[in-house]
């Protein structure tokens, strides 16, 4: 079963499990090679796209490329859902 989320109020599948996005975290990945994070244990290579915004605080803006930022696996799951103003790193 595909993950859910809320927009707007409305229930729907989580879009970071569309080809749209899989499709656009490739294109971060491409444009933005290093880790822009750069947390203890980087690898320094992106591998994923970071949401700069959480999905879970901000599900509306999960496939805008401006809220995405590329980062390597390590530091993409140690920030976890916390809000970029909230761990001091800049929108």
């Amino acid at each position: 079963m595909s993950r859910r989320v809320v927009i707007h109020g409305i229930e729907q599948i989580d879009p970071r499990e569309t080809r749209a996005w899989r499709r656009l975290r490739d294109l971060v990945v491409r444009e933005e090679p290093n880790c822009q994070l750069q947390l203890p244990g980087c690898t320094g290579a992106s591998q994923t796209a970071d949401h700069i915004l959480p999905v879970i605080q901000r599900p509306d803006l999960a496939l805008v490329r401006s809220n995405l930022r590329g980062a390597c696996h390590p530091c993409n799951m140690a920030r976890g859902t916390t809000a970029a103003q909230d761990a001091h790193w800049t929108l």
